[in-house]
């Protein structure tokens, strides 16, 4: 059985445009990070047939959680679906 796995990272926050580290803060996105990711998830979403076939797993910090909700609307995920790992921070 082939798999394959998809890794992204969430988009440019606050803190990246202030040279900030970040590490288990957290710093939304902001409208060029918005960008980013929506232009990834469209990306993402030429190579994906079914959604519905994908497993989607995000760190639970807010950045990678914004980014996660634009790319389950983007490729029509459940959101409800998206698993969290601490591992992932």
């Amino acid at each position: 059985m082939k798999q394959i796995i998809y890794l992204l990272r969430h988009g440019e926050t606050i803190f990246n445009t202030q040279g900030r580290y970040q590490g288990e803060l957290d710093s939304p996105l902001t409208d060029a990070g918005i960008s980013q990711v929506k232009s990834i998830a469209k990306l993402l979403k030429m190579y994906i047939n079914d959604p519905n076939e994908y497993e989607i797993i995000s760190s639970p910090l807010g950045r990678a959680m914004q980014s996660t909700e634009i790319i389950c609307d983007t490729i029509a995920f459940d959101e409800n679906k998206v698993t969290t790992d601490d591992r992932l921070r």
